[in-house]
C-alpha cells in the first residue's frame, strides 16, 4: 500500500496483485480504507509521516551540533578579523602580526595555516553533512520520483535527486555550495610571508681596487647617472669592503648566488677581473652598466640591479640567457672562472647581509570575505536546522531508513521486480511490467568485488578525477624542482626563487595570484567528494550483501527503534570516515604549504625599502609538493586495493538506487498476508532471501519458516524476513 493512496491513483493507474496472482485495475478505495492507511502511515516511524513531535536525536541533533560547530569558526574568524582591524600595523590592505626573523616567520606560517586548515575541514564538513542531509529525500519525495520511473540516490549526495526535492531544500543546498567556493579560493591567502630581497649595486674592478685608498672613477656615465653618482658608488661599495662587510666567494659561488630571483642575504657585489685581460670596451650597456678602457682600478659600475638571468645575459652580450647560463657554467666547469663582458672573472666580493628580514602578514580584505561567507553558510545551517527540525516526516538518510520505510509501507510501483539490481535498472527492467518479463530466472553473478558497488563508467570517471589532480601535483613539481637537491629541502621551507605567478604588481594580477594558488584547494575539494563517494557506496554493498547471510541482522537507521541499531556518520563506518577526514585535512594543509602567496618587498643597493616594486606573487614549496604527491599516491592505491575485495554473498547490488531498495523489501504476498503482521518485521532481525519457493520446488526451510509453497504461481519471490530462508537458487524463477 502507498503512502499516499487518493495521490498515488492519480498519479498513474496502480496494477494490484489479486490472490491467484493476475493483475487487475484497482478500485478506488472506500473512505474507510483511506483513513486506515493514513492511521498506519501516522503511526509507523520510519520513512512515514509521523504527527509527533521530533526526537532531538539522529540527523536532527547530528545537523545542530554542526550548526554550532559553524557558530564556533565565526566566532573565530570574527576575533581574529576585528583584532587584525584595530590592533595591527597598518600598511594599506595589510596587517603585520610579526617582523623578524625569517625562521620564526616561517614556522608560525605553517602553525597559521595548519589551523585555517582544520577550522576549514570543520567548517566544510559541517556545510557537506547538512547538504547531504538537505539531499536525502523523504518518503513523499521518493514517492512522486517512483511514480514517474525516475530513481533517486540514497545514502549519497546526488545532483539528480534535486529536481524532486522540496524548493526550499533546493534553495538552501546551493546556497551552502556557493558560500564554500569563496573560502576553498581565499582561506589560505588570508596569511602569507613578506619577504625583503635586495638589488644590488655592481663594481668591476682591478685586484688594485681591493688595495687603493684613493680611488680613481672613469669619466664614462650612461643613463641618468653622473660621474658624482658612480663616484658616490664607487666609494660606498669601497668603504663597505674596507668595513669587512664583504666576504670572498668563489666565481662557481658567486654565479649561482647572483643569478637567483632574490637575494635575502646578500646585496651589492664586486668583480675583480684578471689583470692580464685588458678591457676591449668602452661604453654603456641596455641595463646601465658602464665599462671604460681608461687605466684606473674601477673599471665598471652599475646600481640597483635585479638578480636574476636577464640581467646578466644582457650585459654579457647574449640575449638569450639559457645560452650565457650553459656558456658560463661550462667555463666554471672547465677552469673555475667565467666571462662577462669580454672580462675574465678571477674573483668575487659578497656583501652579506646577516640573517633575512621577513614579516607574517594578513591580508584584511580576504579575511573579511571568509567571515561574510562564513556568516552566509552559518545562517543557511541554522535556517536547515530549524527546518529540518519542523520536518513531519524522517529523511532517507542512510540506505536502513529507506528498507525501514518500504518494508512498513509498500511501494507498488516496484512491485515484482525483486531481483532488480543496479545494472538491471539501468536496462530498463523497471519499466517493464512483471507478467511481460520472458525470464525472471536468477542468474547468479561472478563474484562480485566492491567496485561493483557503481557503474563502471562512474567509478572510473572517479578515479580519472583523482588521478588528473595526481599528475597535476607531478607538473607542478616538475616545474618548480630543475634540480633534484630541490627536493631535499625541508619540509615547510618556501621557496620564493620558485615563482609561477604573473603581473604581480597590478589588482587584477594580485587577484589572478591569489586564485591560482588556491586553485588547488578547490580542486581538492571536488576530487575529494567523489572520491569520498566512492567509499560510501562501497561501505554501503559491503553492508548490504550481509543481510544475504544466514546470521540475522538488524537495520541500521538514524532514528533506531526496536532492536535497529544506530547509524554511522551518515552511510560511512567511523574506521574509513575518520581516516578519510584526516586525510582530507592533511591535504589541504600540505597543499597551502605546497603553492601559496608570498609578498616580495625590494631595497636598493643602500638598504632603503623601494616601495613601489613589491608584489604579491605566487611561491612554490618543493618538499611540500612531493609530500602532497606520496600521499595522494597512497590514497589512490588505497581505493585500488579497497575496490578488489570480495562481497560475501550474491545479493543484487542496489546502488544506492531508491527503486532497487524499494522492490527488494516488497514482502511475498503468501509469507506475511495482513499489514498488521508486517508492521514490525522492521524492528527485528532481518535476512533477504526466498520468502516464496517457486512452483514444485522443495523448500528445505519449511519446518523453519512460516509460509508455504505457492502451487498457483511458476515464480517465486525475494524480500527481506525475521526468518531464516533460503537464497535464491541458479534457474529458478523469481519475481
Amino acid at each position: 500500500m502507498s503512502s499516499d493512496p487518493e495521490r498515488d491513483l492519480e498519479l498513474r493507474p496502480l496494477k494490484m496483485k489479486s490472490i491467484d496472482g493476475a493483475f487487475s485495475q484497482p478500485t478506488k478505495p472506500s473512505a474507510f480504507t483511506l483513513f486506515r492507511s493514513r492511521a498506519k502511515y501516522a503511526r509507523l516511524g520510519s520513512g512515514n509521516v509521523t504527527q509527533q513531535k521530533p526526537a532531538f536525536r539522529g540527523w536532527r541533533k547530528s545537523v545542530v551540533a554542526v550548526t554550532c560547530i559553524a557558530w564556533a569558526v565565526l566566532l573565530i574568524n570574527l576575533t581574529f578579523g576585528l583584532i587584525a582591524t584595530t590592533r595591527l600595523n597598518t600598511q594599506g590592505g595589510l596587517r603585520t602580526i610579526y617582523e623578524g626573523d625569517c625562521d620564526v616567520v616561517s614556522r608560525s606560517d605553517t602553525v597559521l595555516h595548519l589551523f585555517i586548515n582544520l577550522l576549514g575541514v570543520l567548517l566544510l564538513g559541517a556545510s557537506n553533512y547538512t547538504m547531504q542531509c538537505l539531499n536525502s529525500p523523504t518518503r513523499k519525495e521518493t514517492d512522486s520520483a517512483h511514480a514517474q520511473y525516475k530513481s533517486l540516490d540514497i545514502g549519497i549526495s546526488s545532483l539528480a535527486n534535486l529536481k524532486y526535492l522540496r524548493p526550499w531544500k533546493v534553495v538552501l543546498w546551493f546556497l551552502l555550495c556557493l558560500s564554500s567556493l569563496p573560502l576553498h579560493l581565499f582561506w589560505n591567502s588570508t596569511i602569507f610571508s613578506t619577504k625583503f630581497s635586495n638589488f644590488f649595486d655592481l663594481v668591476i674592478a682591478s685586484p688594485d681596487f681591493l688595495e687603493d685608498s684613493n680611488l680613481t672613477v672613469p669619466n664614462v656615465t650612461c643613463g641618468d647617472s653622473s660621474h658624482e653618482d658612480i663616484t658616490s658608488l664607487t666609494s660606498r661599495v669601497h668603504d663597505g669592503y674596507r668595513a669587512n662587510n664583504y666576504t670572498r666567494l668563489t666565481p662557481s659561488q658567486c654565479f649561482h648566488d647572483y643569478t637567483g630571483k632574490n637575494l635575502f642575504n646578500r646585496r651589492n657585489l664586486i668583480l675583480v677581473v684578471s689583470p692580464q685581460k685588458g678591457v676591449n670596451f668602452s661604453g654603456c650597456f641596455d641595463s646601465g652598466l658602464q665599462i671604460s678602457q681608461e687605466g684606473s682600478s674601477v673599471i665598471g659600475s652599475s646600481t640597483n640591479n635585479v638578480p636574476g638571468t636577464e640581467w646578466w645575459a644582457i650585459n654579457g652580450w647574449v640575449q638569450n640567457s639559457t645560452l650565457l647560463l650553459e656558456s658560463i657554467e661550462g667555463q666554471l666547469a672547465e677552469n673555475g672562472t667565467w666571462h662577462f663582458g669580454g672580462l675574465e672573472i678571477e674573483e668575487c666580493y659578497s656583501e652579506t647581509r646577516g640573517a633575512a628580514h621577513c614579516q607574517l602578514q594578513i591580508a584584511l580584505p580576504l579575511i573579511w570575505v571568509v567571515v561574510a561567507c562564513n556568516i552566509v553558510k552559518v545562517m543557511c545551517l541554522s535556517l536547515t536546522a530549524y527546518f529540518l527540525w519542523d520536518l513531519n516526516e524522517p529523511i532517507f538518510a542512510t540506505t536502513g531508513d529507506a528498507v525501514a520505510s518500504f518494508i512498513e509501507c509498500q511501494d507498488p510501483y516496484t512491485e515484482g521486480h525483486c531481483l532488480m539490481d543496479r545494472v538491471s535498472l539501468g536496462r530498463g527492467e523497471w519499466r517493464t511490467p512483471p507478467e511481460t518479463r520472458q525470464d525472471k530466472r536468477y542468474n547468479r553473478k561472478p563474484v562480485k568485488r566492491l567496485y561493483s558497488a557503481t557503474s563502471a563508467l562512474r567509478y572510473w570517471t572517479s578515479m580519472g578525477f583523482c588521478c588528473a589532480y595526481f599528475i597535476a601535483g607531478i607538473v607542478l613539481l616538475t616545474q618548480i624542482s630543475s634540480e633534484f637537491e630541490g627536493l631535499l629541502d625541508a619540509f615547510g621551507t618556501k621557496n620564493t626563487d620558485n615563482q609561477l605567478g604573473r603581473d604581480g604588481q597590478s589588482t587584477k594580477g594580485t587577484i589572478i595570484n591569489a586564485l591560482i594558488s588556491n586553485s588547488f584547494q578547490l580542486a581538492l575539494s571536488a576530487t575529494y567528494f567523489v572520491y569520498n563517494s566512492l567509499y560510501t557506496a562501497q561501505c554501503g554493498a559491503t553492508e548490504w550483501s550481509k543481510f544475504a547471510s544466514p546470521e540475522l541482522r538488524t537495520l541500521r537507521l538514524t532514528y533506531p527503534r526496536g532492536q535497529q541499531r544506530s547509524t554511522y556518520y551518515l552511510q560511512l563506518p567511523w574506521r574509513f570516515a575518520i581516516p578519510l577526514t584526516s586525510a582530507l585535512a592533511l591535504m589541504h594543509f600540505l597543499i597551502s604549504q605546497s603553492i601559496f602567496l608570498v609578498r616580495l618587498q625590494y631595497r636598493d643597493g643602500q638598504g632603503n625599502l623601494m616601495r613601489d616594486r613589491g608584489i604579491l606573487d605566487i611561491g612554490c614549496s618543493a618538499s611540500a609538493t612531493l609530500t602532497t604527491v606520496c600521499v595522494g599516491a597512497a590514497m589512490i592505491l588505497t581505493q585500488l586495493i579497497n575496490a578488489t575485495r570480495k562481497l560475501e554473498n550474491h545479493m543484487p547490488i542496489h546502488g544506492n538506487r531508491s527503486a532497487v531498495i524499494s522492490a527488494m523489501c516488497c514482502l511475498a504476498t503468501k509469507g506475511h498476508p495482513s499489514d498488521e503482521a508486517d508492521s514490525g518485521i522492521s524492528l527485528k532481525p532481518l535476512m533477504w532471501g526466498v520468502t516464496q519457493q517457486p512452483r514444485n520446488v522443495q523448500d528445505p526451510f519449511a519446518s523453519n519458516t512460516g509460509y508455504s509453497i505457492d502451487q498457483n504461481n511458476a515464480s517465486g519471490h525475494c524480500s527481506f524476513t525475521d526468518q531464516t530462508v533460503p537464497l535464491p537458487e541458479l534457474g529458478n524463477a523469481y519475481e
